[in-house]
């Protein structure tokens, strides 16, 4: 289906597609790895890329983007010392970390977290910026903060110099009890 949906998303006038990496369906099992399929990521890649399209690549490895355990494998929560999106060796990397920041308990440890990940990113040397999603607050400098919401028109980046980015349009919203179904018409989301 990636031929055509891609072709689509072009046609209806966009230039880049994005996708996380999908860490418990990469490494279902500790050190069983499987880039086959769906998970054949070079492969979507190469579509993008033949379709004349840009891509970015949000290598997680949280997924907020309502995917079971927010994509991290459930095996990973076996690991002593494990702490979940903090500054700890057992879990160091991150593509969207400003939406829960403000509400850990340990602020320092997520902003070295945040800067070692930024660092980390950085030194693999790939030639492409590095972008960190709702990351409005402690904005490593090496890194381009970007917006995720229904409407990003009045947000700006954090300095002078980098593109304003929106990496995700918001069209809807999940279900919650009691609460009206959220979504947005086509005209607004035109």
């Amino acid at each position: 289906m990636w031929p055509g949906l891609i072709r689509k998303a072009k046609e209806g006038g966009l230039n880049t597609i994005e996708t996380y990496v999908f860490w418990n369906g990469h490494e279902p099992r500790r050190r069983q790895y499987n880039f086959e399929g769906n998970y054949d990521i070079v492969r979507f890649f190469k579509e993008i890329q033949h379709a004349g399209m840009y891509a970015i690549l949000r290598i997680g490895p949280y997924i907020c983007g309502e995917w079971n355990y927010g994509g991290l494998p459930a095996w990973l929560r076996n690991i002593p010392g494990m702490q979940f999106r903090l500054h700890n060796d057992p879990f160091e990397i991150e593509n969207e970390y400003g939406n829960i920041m403000g509400e850990l308990n340990n602020n320092q440890s997520a902003s070295q977290y945040i800067h070692w990940c930024a660092d980390m990113a950085n030194k693999q040397k790939v030639g492409v910026p590095w972008i960190m999603c709702q990351q409005n607050h402690h904005v490593p400098h090496n890194v381009i903060n970007t917006c995720n919401g229904f409407y990003c028109h009045d947000w700006l980046p954090n300095r002078t110099g980098i593109p304003k980015i929106w990496t995700e349009n918001w069209t809807g919203w999940f279900k919650a009890w009691d609460k009206p179904d959220f979504h947005r018409s086509a005209e607004d989301i035109a």
